[in-house]
C-alpha cells in the first residue's frame, strides 16, 4: 500500500508521475529520514514509483494473480522514463489479462529481432538518434537477430566489434555500435529478459584523437583577431577567450557569474575534468571581453543560451569552422586553441606554465600538448645551415 499522507510523508503518494515530482520526492525522502515510499500513479493502473532515500527510484508493476498480490519490477527511473514504465506496465496487465502471470514469463526466451521490434521500438523510439540506431540496428541483426538474447556472452560481441575494426570502421563509429549493444542489452536487464547485460565489461576502442598538426602563434592570433570580427557576437568573444585562456570548450560554456573574478583577473573552477578545482589566470584583453559579455544580459552563465536565455549556450563549433575558413585555416577544432596554446606558453616560457595553465595534474599529459612550432623549426633548420654555410670558408 502506498505510504498515507500525513503519517509519515507529508505529500499525496496516489499523484500523476512526473520526473520533476519524482525528483523532489526522492529530496524530501532523505530529509525526513525514511528509508522508502511507494508512490501510485494516476494514469496507470498497477504502476508504482519506490522512491529509496539514496534517490535512486525504481518502477515495479503492481498486479493480483491467483488471489494473491503480486510486482513485477520494470526498471530504474534513469534508464526507464515514466512513459516507458507506463508502457511496460500496460505489457504486463495484458500478459495477465491472456491469463498468464508476468513473473513467470520466459525469460530470455526471445530472439534479438523480436526484442527490437517489440520492445526497443516502443522503448527507445523518441530518442533523438533513433534513426541511427535503426540503420546501426540493421548490421546488427542481419549478423544475430535469430539469436535468443541468452545466447549472446562478451565474446560474442567483443568479436564483433573487432570484426568491425577489421573492415577499417573509425574508432567513434565502432563506439557508437557499441552504444547501441549496451543499450539494446541494458533495456533487456531493465525488463525483467536477462538477470545481466553480457555487454557489461566491453569498453569502446581508443580513439586515435593524437594531434600531428598544431596552430602556429601567427595562425593562433590570426583565429583570435577573426573571431573578435564574428558578426555573431558571444560565439566570437566565445573562441577569442577559449583562445587566451586554454579553457576546455565544456568549462568554458559551463562558466558562471560566480566564477569569474574580473578584480583579481581570474576565474575560479570547482572542478574540473581532473575533478579538482581549477584557477584559470586572465589577461586585460580576456577580462575586458569577458566583462563586455556578461555586461550584455542577466543570465546565471557567462554564455547563455541564444534561444532562450535558459541553461548554457550550444558549443559554437561552426562559427569556429567559418571562423579558420575565412583565415585559411582547416583541420582544427575548439581544441585545437587549447593546444596552441599549450605550444605558444611552453616554447616562450616553460613546460611547467604550460601544466599550470593547462591545470594538469600530470607533466606527462602536459608534454602532449607542447607540440614544437613550425617557426622553431625552421629556426632550428637554419641553425644547422649556417654552420654548414660557414664550412671551407
Amino acid at each position: 500500500m502506498p505510504t498515507k499522507p500525513g503519517k509519515r510523508f507529508p505529500h499525496p503518494t496516489t499523484v500523476e508521475l512526473t520526473k520533476t515530482l519524482l525528483l523532489q520526492y526522492a529530496q524530501q525522502v532523505a530529509s525526513l529520514g525514511l528509508k522508502q515510499i511507494e508512490v501510485c500513479d494516476k494514469r496507470e493502473r498497477g504502476l508504482r514509483a519506490i522512491i529509496y532515500a539514496s534517490g535512486r527510484v525504481f518502477f515495479h508493476a503492481r498486479y493480483f494473480f491467483a488471489h494473491r498480490s503480486r510486482h513485477k519490477k520494470l526498471g530504474e527511473f534513469g534508464l526507464l522514463t515514466i512513459e516507458q514504465a507506463r508502457a511496460a506496465n500496460r505489457t504486463v496487465r495484458t500478459m495477465l489479462a491472456q491469463g498468464g502471470d508476468p513473473k513467470q514469463e520466459r525469460r530470455g526466451r526471445i530472439t534479438l529481432r523480436d526484442f527490437f521490434t517489440q520492445h526497443f521500438t516502443e522503448h527507445c523510439g523518441r530518442k533523438t538518434s533513433f534513426a541511427t540506431d535503426i540503420s546501426r540496428a540493421k548490421r546488427l541483426l542481419k549478423e544475430f537477430g535469430d539469436l535468443y538474447l541468452t545466447d549472446f556472452d562478451g565474446t560474442m560481441l567483443a568479436r564483433f566489434l573487432n570484426a568491425l575494426k577489421r573492415e577499417g570502421l573509425a574508432s567513434a563509429t565502432i563506439a557508437n555500435y557499441l552504444s547501441l549493444i549496451k543499450t539494446i542489452f541494458d533495456l533487456a536487464v531493465s525488463l525483467g529478459f536477462l538477470d545481466a547485460s553480457p555487454a557489461r565489461m566491453l569498453k569502446a576502442p581508443r580513439k586515435d584523437n593524437k594531434t600531428t598538426r598544431v596552430m602556429s602563434s601567427a595562425e593562433l592570433a590570426s583565429c583570435v583577431a577573426e573571431a573578435l570580427r564574428y558578426p555573431v557576437r558571444p560565439h566570437g568573444i566565445f573562441i577569442a577567450v577559449q583562445g587566451l585562456t586554454a579553457m576546455r570548450p565544456g568549462e568554458l560554456l559551463k562558466c558562471s557569474r560566480k566564477n569569474v573574478d574580473l578584480t583579481r583577473k581570474v576565474i575560479r573552477l570547482s572542478t574540473s575534468k581532473s575533478g579538482h578545482a581549477g584557477v584559470i589566470h586572465l589577461s586585460d584583453l580576456a577580462c575586458q571581453l569577458l566583462d563586455e559579455q556578461m555586461a550584455s544580459h542577466a543570465a546565471d552563465f557567462v554564455f547563455p543560451s541564444l534561444r532562450n536565455g535558459k541553461g548554457p549556450m550550444s558549443s559554437p563549433s561552426a562559427a569556429f569552422r567559418t571562423i579558420c575558413a575565412t583565415v585559411g585555416l582547416s583541420g582544427y577544432t575548439l581544441h585545437s586553441l587549447r593546444h596552441a596554446w599549450a605550444s605558444h606558453v611552453g616554447h616562450a616560457y616553460s613546460n611547467v606554465v604550460a601544466q599550470h595553465g593547462l591545470r594538469h595534474q600530470s607533466a606527462k599529459t602536459s608534454e602532449l600538448y607542447v607540440h614544437p612550432l613550425a617557426d622553431s623549426l625552421w629556426a632550428a633548420a637554419e641553425s644547422v645551415a649556417g654552420l654548414v654555410s660557414t664550412y671551407g670558408q
